[in-house]
């Protein structure tokens, strides 16, 4: 029905998708540059009805909600207006769950006519904010994007990442916060099913990326820090590997300490103009796991860690 009277939305112009391991500070880099008010973007008052963001915006009339804490417990505030990364219900739908398994996601595999909807998707949600341009934060886009740099529309991909210590222990704090809060919580669980997110909490799932034999093999303890480390090395090795002159990688640790600096490369790589906003300087926690993982498991993600920070071009 939405395509029916809304089928001649014009194309988007530009495509950005934020992407990276969860935690990795794709959130904050998606919220800056949808406040410079430039892109379009999925919002909270778009669901339930994620498919039809004009239609769905007309019948409810939703008015901005005040602001609360997410379920991340991260200092991260939300409200109705606020942007998120929902489009992966897109593909669940389109691809009808085809690559979600019991424990696993598997690498997609989108035909044309499919990529020509999402196309389509873009322009409806372009449309119901007035925009010509699109952003999308999405952790899973690394299961599609030998798809998504194949978009007519220009498309740029920002890839967060993050020192692999200190990123495998929030991911792993996150994961037994979020396994606590799904067990007591029975709707926390289905929603974040409903919604296509499995980073961490009782439906986890691993990315299948159909790597070389060089990769580790992860511990089957989700309350390892090892699991988490070789996650790393899986998510990072692949684009190194596949897409490395595909996308423009930002460290975590800039963005926190030379915020000024990092936003600026990257509205420049984006030609996002006249919007001054910096946010301020931020402290990350530390995390004291030195005796707890294997050395040549984190040897290794320190070498894909120094491989993206040499890629780097605002160093």
């Amino acid at each position: 029905l939405e395509k029916l009277i809304y089928g001649e939305a014009q194309p988007s112009k530009e495509n950005i998708f934020v992407t990276g391991l969860a935690r990795s500070g794709t959130t904050s880099v998606f919220n800056y540059l949808h406040e410079s008010n430039k892109y379009a973007s999925l919002l909270y008052s778009d669901m339930p009805f994620l498919l039809m963001p004009n239609l769905w915006g007309k019948i409810a009339k939703h008015k901005p909600s005040i602001k609360k804490e997410r379920f991340h417990g991260d200092n991260i505030l939300v409200a109705n207006d606020s942007p998120e990364a929902l489009d992966e219900f897109f593909w669940k739908v389109f691809l009808e769950n085809s690559y979600i398994e019991k424990d696993t996601l598997l690498l997609n595999n989108i035909t044309e006519s499919t990529l020509l909807k999402y196309e389509k998707y873009i322009s409806l949600i372009c449309l119901s904010r007035k925009k010509e341009k699109y952003i999308s934060k999405n952790n899973n886009s690394i299961l599609r994007l030998s798809h998504l740099v194949k978009l007519n529309a220009p498309t740029k991909i920002i890839l967060l990442y993050r020192n692999p210590i200190d990123h495998a222990s929030s991911l792993l704090k996150l994961h037994l916060r979020f396994s606590e809060l799904q067990q007591n919580n029975k709707f926390t669980l289905r929603y974040f099913n409903y919604l296509g997110h499995h980073e961490f909490g009782l439906n986890q799932k691993s990315f299948q990326l159909n790597q070389e034999s060089t990769i580790p093999t992860a511990s089957p303890d989700k309350t390892s820090i090892d699991f988490w480390l070789t996650s790393w090395i899986n998510y990072y090795n692949y684009i190194l590997t596949h897409f490395a002159n595909d996308v423009i990688p930002v460290s975590f640790e800039d963005i926190c300490l030379t915020p000024e600096k990092t936003y600026s490369y990257i509205k420049s790589k984006l030609n996002v103009r006249n919007y001054d906003k910096v946010p301020a300087a931020y402290v990350a926690p530390i995390y004291n796991e030195k005796n707890n993982f294997s050395t040549r498991i984190h040897e290794q993600s320190l070498d894909i860690y120094n491989k993206l920070n040499e890629k780097r071009e605002y160093i």
